[in-house]
Parts: structure tokens; C-alpha cells; sequence
């Protein structure tokens, strides 16, 4: 049997279930990547272990609204998956290695980042031409605000930026896709708008992240 690799969407989990099968006889484990819009990161978890040539993953930090697709080497030869898309109309908020902590959620709006650049101007001695000396531009900083409709949903949102520094924001629809954000802060406010029936607002100083390991 040739080696393989099937996707399916948990769309209610925002997750993508993979099975491994017919991989080669003696392959005791196998990495296996996702990759979405070109880029390859590794799921996690990987190394999968292998028992008789196949394994059932589930990627907790499959992207929401983006094809994805996966891969795994079975000796010289790159097996694949189809391509697959977690539907989704809601925002996902998840825990890298929490998955029991993964909830929809509903930003206030679409967060706005800056890049910084740390810049000196310096004046040569004879020259009326100014100098410029800067550095690579830093990681995106911005706020995140998060809408609760009741102190149950609080508490369950203040428990999944509690568990971990780092989070995964998906958005659906938006520019943002998803991204890993470090949160800074988070600020509990009353909710004074007239446009949702929320009651409480969660304000959350945020910069880019990488995915913790």
C-alpha cells in the first residue's frame, strides 16, 4: 500500500485530523509539516510517532480559512496531502499545546500594527547633508480588543491568556489570517457601545510572536 496522508477539518475545533498510513516497514517516526500560502512550519507534536506505518494527528493550530496542505517524507519520496480549508465564520482564539483551551471569539475589530525602526540622524562636521543610521525594523506592536458577552465568557477567555504568553489569533476573512501574538497586558473594561449587546471588553497590549516550542 503506498504511503498516504488524509485531512480532514474539525471545523467545531478549528483543527485538522491527519492520518498517516502505508508508510515503509522499520520507519519508527516521520516529521510532518504544514503548509499554508507557501510557507512550511512544522505541526506540533512532530516528530509523529509511526505503529505499523501509519499514526491519527490532529493539528490544533491548523490556519482558519486558508488552504492548507501536509507533508512527510516516506524514504526518498515526499508524501502529500490534499489541500483542505477549516470553515469557519467566527474568530478562533487558541493555546499552542492547549487545545482543550481553543474558543471562538469576537474582536472589536481588526487589529492595526506598527513596525518600529530605531533611527539616529547624525551631522557630519563640514557637511549641510544629515545622516541617517538605522537598524532592521522591530516586531509589530498593536492591541488587540476582545468583546464578552457575560463573566462566564470572561473568566474563560482570561483563562487562555493566562495559560500561555504566546497565543494564536485567527481571523477568518480579514488580513490578519492568522498569527501567533505575545500578550503584553490585558485590560478589563465595561463595554459602553451600542452596536453589540457585550458587556465587557478585554484590551490586550500585544507584539508579534513566534510559535513557542
Amino acid at each position: 500500500m503506498a504511503s498516504a496522508i488524509d485531512a480532514v477539518p474539525q471545523p467545531d475545533s478549528a483543527s485538522v485530523q491527519l492520518t498517516l498510513s502505508g508508510w515503509s516497514a522499520g520507519t519508527a517516526s516521520v516529521p510532518l509539516t504544514r503548509v499554508v500560502r507557501g510557507v512550511r512550519s512544522e505541526v506540533r507534536g512532530s516528530p509523529v510517532a509511526l505503529a505499523a506505518g501509519g499514526a491519527v494527528v490532529v493539528d490544533h493550530e491548523a490556519p482558519v480559512g486558508s488552504p492548507v496542505e501536509y507533508e512527510a517524507p516516506d524514504g526518498a519520496v515526499t508524501v502529500r496531502s490534499a489541500a483542505v480549508t477549516v470553515e469557519s465564520a467566527e474568530a478562533w482564539l487558541r493555546v499552542p499545546g492547549r487545545p482543550d483551551l481553543a474558543r471562538t471569539c469576537t474582536p472589536e475589530r481588526v487589529p492595526t500594527f506598527q513596525r518600529q525602526r530605531l533611527t539616529t540622524i547624525l551631522q557630519p562636521l563640514g557637511s549641510s547633508v544629515p545622516l541617517a543610521i538605522s537598524g532592521p525594523l522591530l516586531a509589530a506592536t498593536g492591541s488587540v480588543t476582545l468583546l464578552a458577552w457575560d463573566d462566564a465568557e470572561v473568566e474563560a477567555l482570561l483563562e487562555a491568556l493566562r495559560a500561555s504568553t504566546v497565543v494564536l489569533l485567527s481571523m477568518p476573512g480579514t488580513h490578519w489570517h492568522d498569527r501567533y501574538i505575545a500578550v503584553q497586558s490585558v485590560k478589563l473594561s465595561p463595554f459602553t457601545g451600542f452596536s453589540t449587546d457585550a458587556s465587557w471588553k478585554l484590551t490586550c497590549a500585544v507584539a508579534e510572536a513566534t510559535p513557542p516550542a
